[in-house]
């Protein structure tokens, strides 16, 4: 079983929350936290909850599903129902939220088109991605795959069988930043340039990377990256198009310059690159940014040499999805769900979810319900 330590780290690293947060939304103190989280030195003895409370408060504040939940708890040593895990029905099928790790089917045509920009690194330079899609195509769980992928391994417990995982080679030590701009405080650019520096892996003093003292943050931030970068980074940039209205001026032609001229021309090798995510193409966000704040069209728009666009899955991408009910569907139900929904990623999950919801429950029209909710669309 994988150790509390591990399971609360990895939520907290994909929910990107601080200790002090944490420790609010929990109701314990910010040292708890750290203890909770720090890996046990051999000999030693782990730190985890003592009660149940704080990771039920946890588990509810960041609507964790019913298996995260029961994982955490059994890894803390709590009994589950008074029976194993693995005894648990659970609906797998993921709504309004990003879908991950071993619940992600689908894309690997686009997933081989995205990786083989970066897989020749040092010999070629790390290029640059959009991928556009409309709401609810999965741009974020796109993204989120790819900064998981990679250096997760087979064997950490979170994929399914036969998963791949060889789509980089480990020895290079590739690093995935994920950037949300829907989070208000990723539009503030000490603040958006401090967490990047963050999660950059560089050995250098915490005050540095916070860019605390610092009198020109785009100056500093720039002679750290160009400085100590050594591993070769992609920086995925999820809602980009919500800079036009969130950050025109904060995140003006300037700064983005600087971003282009750091991937381009001063890094050697060229360590640095992007993938960004929006409903609309980089060229048609930069003009609306010159609407909005006047500074023209940074050239760095230009640097997104491949362009993807979300649609449905393959229809034996949807099938694979759908196999991975507990309860199997019958064909006539698999041939509905894939027919009504088009193979879109999230409706499928939907209907899914709503189909087996009915097997478990009895819970009546399952079709009616699935027709309902796509007269919507």
């Amino acid at each position: 079983m994988t150790s509390f330590v591990k399971l609360f780290n990895a939520h907290i690293d994909h929910l990107g929350v601080t200790n002090q947060k944490l420790a609010e939304v929990m109701d314990v103190h910010h040292t708890t936290i750290a203890r909770w989280r720090k890996e046990a030195t051999t000999g030693q003895k782990q730190n985890k909850p003592e009660e149940e409370k704080p990771i039920q408060r946890f588990a509810h504040h960041y609507r964790l599903n019913t298996q995260e939940l029961d994982e955490l708890l059994a890894s803390a040593d709590f009994k589950v129902n008074d029976k194993p895990i693995n005894q648990q029905i659970v609906n797998p099928f993921i709504t309004g939220q990003p879908v991950r790790y071993g619940n992600f089917y689908g894309r690997q045509a686009i997933l081989e088109s995205l990786f083989s920009l970066w897989r020749g690194f040092p010999q070629t330079p790390m290029q640059n991605a959009a991928i556009i899609g409309d709401k609810r195509s999965g741009k974020t769980s796109l993204l989120m795959y790819l900064r998981d992928i990679v250096n997760l391994g087979a064997a950490s417990g979170k994929l399914r069988e036969n998963q791949r995982v060889d789509w980089l080679s480990q020895d290079k030590g590739y690093n995935f930043i994920f950037v949300d701009f829907q989070d208000a405080r990723l539009c503030n650019q000490k603040r958006l340039l401090s967490y990047i520096l963050q999660n950059m892996q560089l050995e250098l003093d915490p005050e540095i990377l916070s860019l605390e003292n610092s009198s020109d943050v785009l100056v500093d931030f720039t002679n750290i990256v160009e400085d100590h970068l050594n591993k070769p980074t992609i920086i995925l940039l999820d809602e980009f198009n919500a800079i036009v209205n969130r950050c025109p001026e904060e995140l003006d032609n300037n700064f983005w310059e600087s971003l282009r001229s750091l991937s381009n021309n001063l890094l050697d090798p060229q360590y640095l690159g992007f993938v960004l995510a929006a409903n609309k193409s980089p060229h048609i966000i930069a003009e609306e940014l010159n609407k909005s704040a006047e500074f023209g069209v940074s050239p760095f728009f230009n640097i997104f040499g491949k362009s993807i666009v979300l649609g449905h899955l393959e229809r034996h991408e949807a099938e694979e999805l759908i196999a991975s009910s507990p309860s199997r569907f019958s064909q006539t139900d698999i041939d509905f769900i894939c027919d009504i929904t088009q193979c879109q990623p999230f409706y499928v999950q939907k209907a899914c979810q709503t189909r087996l919801d009915a097997l478990m429950f009895n819970t009546g029209d399952w079709k009616k319900s699935v027709e309902s909710f796509m007269q919507l669309v």
